[in-house]
């Protein structure tokens, strides 16, 4: 290091060396009368001279810091929803923080009674615990490469929580036929006086339609295009955008070919000139609307990745197993199948468990020939038995 020490009056000083670009001698008052608080100075005095892009944590602000990270996600090759649930969670923690609050502000104590206070309000403002877990991450990754760039100086255990508890409960909502039959029958009933206008069937009722016969997430339905639906070939293409395995084609198998082909006669009705280039129209109250429609036909409320959950169970409860489930949700293994989206359910599970039994006990049945044969051994050692005792006289 090219500093050196000195002091002026009580004040100490460094020298810092030479500039690098203009090779004049650099002299800076490190504002510090302690020695050790001036050498901690002196050594950001000497990278700000090094580094012009080096921003102290009394210069650097939670929004600075925040940015950061979607930068290094699209280094890392990430994926554009994944970007997109960062900004998200970025613009909680800068809401609740303080966009303008400087990094020293996080530091040591006054840094974990910040932190602690962020989880209280988001707490106090309705969101899931699983939420809140997923925003300290992103706070964690913003200090952590604050950390790499020294404009943060406090080790993150002092500050982060380390038992924060998400208790990640996997919803298990879906639909069954019963209820899917409701829902389309309540949807289709009469299109004129839910939609105001003459349709073969309801966009909503299509919309639902789609996610159960691909599996489709809410985001990737809305991508949905006229022309990912192919008959003739018989799959249907997805435009995931999470990762690499989202983007996929889905084959129509089972109840699918009837849900797709209403779908694409309710497409072709609707817009015979092919002028829409997405196969739905932007539905902005889903929510609102699934929960009237459920207390219209009395079942419980489901959201549109129930919907989509509904495909799994499906597929599960007919016999499918978990490894061919998943590449029809996008996923890289069967983890999620058997952790989330495809639990046999009960009934399922007790019919498979008799018919694995059933089969079991039908391989361990003895034939007839079995049963021939030993009464044929047990012959023959009878009579081995009788000719012992005969020579044994």
């Amino acid at each position: 290091m090219g500093q050196r020490m000195y002091k002026r009056g009580k004040v100490w000083w460094v020298f810092l060396g030479r500039h690098p670009i203009t090779g004049i001698k650099v002299y800076k008052s490190t504002g510090c009368r302690d020695q050790r608080a001036g050498e901690a100075r002196a050594a950001e005095l000497e990278r700000e001279l090094r580094d012009p892009d080096y921003r102290p944590a009394d210069q650097t602000t939670v929004s600075d810091a925040l940015k950061h990270i979607l930068t290094d996600r699209k280094m890392a090759g990430r994926a554009d929803g994944t970007l997109h649930m960062y900004r998200i969670k970025i613009a909680h923690v800068a809401r609740v923080l303080g966009a303008d609050t400087l990094l020293s502000e996080l530091e040591g104590p006054e840094g974990a009674k910040a932190v602690d206070k962020f989880t209280e309000v988001r707490l106090g403002e309705g969101a899931a615990r699983s939420t809140i877990g997923k925003e300290l991450t992103a706070l964690r990754m913003a200090l952590r490469l604050a950390l790499r760039r020294g404009e943060y100086r406090t080790d993150l255990a002092k500050v982060m929580p380390t038992q924060w508890g998400i208790a990640y409960e996997p919803r298990k909502r879906w639909l069954t036929v019963d209820e899917w039959t409701k829902v389309y029958a309540d949807l289709t009933a009469d299109p004129k006086t839910i939609l105001g206008r003459r349709n073969p069937m309801d966009h909503r009722a299509a919309h639902l339609a789609f996610i159960i016969a691909t599996s489709a997430n809410w985001g990737e339905s809305t991508r949905a295009q006229r022309g990912d639906i192919d008959l003739v070939k018989g799959e249907v293409k997805i435009r995931g955008t999470k990762n690499k395995y989202r983007e996929r084609s889905v084959p129509i198998v089972g109840v699918a070919w009837t849900l797709l082909r209403e779908v694409a006669a309710w497409s072709e009705a609707t817009d015979p000139e092919h002028t829409q280039r997405l196969l739905f129209a932007p539905w902005g109250s889903v929510r609102g609307d699934l929960l009237r429609l459920c207390e219209r036909i009395s079942i419980p409320p489901f959201s549109p990745n129930d919907v989509r959950r509904t495909t799994a169970k499906w597929l599960r409860n007919a016999g499918v197993e978990p490894q061919l489930i998943a590449p029809v949700l996008g996923h890289r293994d069967s983890r999620m199948v058997e952790r989330v989206y495809g639990r046999i359910d009960t009934q399922a599970l007790g019919d498979a468990l008799r018919a694995r039994l059933a089969a079991h006990a039908e391989t361990k049945k003895p034939t007839g020939e079995s049963k021939l044969g030993r009464l044929r051994t047990r012959a023959m050692a009878l009579r081995l038995r009788r000719r012992g005792a005969a020579r044994s006289l």
